[in-house]
């Protein structure tokens, strides 16, 4: 978390919706949301998986404040950029095993670290709209 605001998602596959997301403002738990969606704007080959890797995510958040009910959506784009992590999770076993199974699964994992920008929009009618700058950590398996 960096600021004021944190933007959370589990992620897995290509283009999905899952998870539970919480907003925090000023350090404190504010709204949670339920319907989290990631969409992979863009993509390119990465050549030792030959996996589709995001070049450009799009994070969407809706959910509800937890004093007051409003309905909230958040909101950002990020540049996977800052690579931390390559898993290969059958690294350690023997070539011949590794070949077989890299024949029907490609076992890596994937974790980038990123700055962004999040855009929170607050209520219905009478809107409220913040921007959180926060860190991000970016899962592709």
């Amino acid at each position: 978390m960096i600021d004021n605001g944190l933007f959370i998602n589990e992620t897995k596959g290509k283009d999905f919706s899952l998870g539970i997301g919480n907003l925090v403002l000023d350090n404190k738990l504010v709204g949670i949301a339920t319907d989290c969606t990631a969409e992979h704007i863009s993509t390119k080959v990465e050549p030792t998986s030959k996996y589709n890797i995001p070049t450009k995510v799009k994070y969407r958040m809706k959910g509800y404040m937890i004093e007051d009910g409003k309905p909230f959506t958040a909101s950002v784009v990020l540049k996977p950029e800052c690579q931390i992590e390559v898993h290969d999770f059958l690294g350690t076993l023997p070539f011949a095993i590794r070949f077989i199974i890299k024949a029907f699964a490609k076992p890596f994992s994937f974790q980038w670290y990123d700055p962004g920008e999040v855009k929170v929009i607050i209520g219905e009618e009478e809107k409220e709209t913040k921007t959180i700058k926060v860190k991000k950590i970016q899962n592709q398996k």
